[in-house]
């Protein structure tokens, strides 16, 4: 099955962002060199020491959440929280349907992803003649799981 890239997105307390351009999500295995003489020869044999996970996204920077139900967040908001706090946030990164692609695509399983991260990065792009954007970086925070974690909210809180 194919699906569009419009239909992945990533979810940050509860709320999609807002007038989103991009998703990514991107997941790593730290490695150490275990290669010996002695049975390994030319070839490197390498051990898993770790993982990683963070999440990214694009949006249009707005000031205003998106629509009436409250689940889009602004970019505004995003930048409020980069600058006010330093907690760590639920997240989901999944695949949608529906109206604007906010219900999950239950049809695709397992993608749907949670975990737990921190904004580490976010820019402001103001070009001139151009729509104002942000890009921000979400930094994980532990186990990234096709299961929601117990202390995992849905519904997060106002960012």
């Amino acid at each position: 099955m194919k699906f569009k890239g419009q239909n992945l997105r990533l979810k940050f307390n509860g709320k999609f962002f807002a007038f989103a351009r991009t998703a990514t999500i991107h997941i790593a295995k730290q490695t150490e060199d275990a290669s010996t003489k002695d049975d390994t020869g030319d070839w490197a044999a390498q051990e898993i020491t770790g993982k990683s996970w963070d999440a990214s996204t694009s949006a249009l920077f707005t000031v205003d959440e998106m629509g009436s139900d409250l689940t889009g967040a602004s970019g505004a908001d995003i930048l409020a929280n980069v600058a006010t706090s330093d907690a760590v946030f639920d997240v989901e990164f999944f695949a949608t349907t529906g109206e604007k692609n906010r219900a999950e695509n239950t049809e695709i399983p397992p993608l749907h992803y949670y975990g737990k991260a921190i904004i580490n990065d976010f820019t402001l792009n103001a070009n001139n003649r151009e729509n104002a954007s942000y890009d921000v970086q979400l930094q994980g925070y532990g186990v990234l799981s096709t299961t929601p974690p117990a202390n995992y909210s849905s519904e997060g809180e106002n960012i």
